[in-house]
């Protein structure tokens, strides 16, 4: 059984942004300039980290992640945190697929 994750894209260096453009271009998926920001990308994987699981049992509204860059080995979220933001890798294994919407569902 696959489980979705949604992100928004907020990438911090320009250069992960342009990376991450190109990678899902060579995908396939054309995204047209100055939309990446306002996309919903609803990644489906295998098994969902146990850190956003528990994030999401005790969060009282659904989330979405911000995704820093996405590129051939992965994905890059940051997650919010009580203090401070970690960051979470999901690895090209665990992805199923990736589709963007320009709003967000209930996974």
């Amino acid at each position: 059984m696959s489980e979705t994750i949604t992100g928004r894209f907020f990438a911090v260096r320009e250069k992960d942004f342009q990376d991450s453009i190109g990678f899902l271009d060579r995908l396939g998926m054309a995204i047209a300039e100055g939309t990446m920001d306002s996309l919903f990308f609803h990644i489906q994987v295998r098994e969902k980290p146990e850190a956003l699981r528990r994030l999401e049992e005790t969060s009282r509204s659904k989330a979405y992640y911000h995704i820093l860059r996405i590129s051939y080995a992965g994905i890059m979220f940051s997650v919010p945190g009580p203090h401070r933001n970690s960051y979470l890798f999901i690895p090209r294994e665990n992805i199923l697929a990736i589709h963007t919407d320009e709003q967000a569902h209930d996974a």
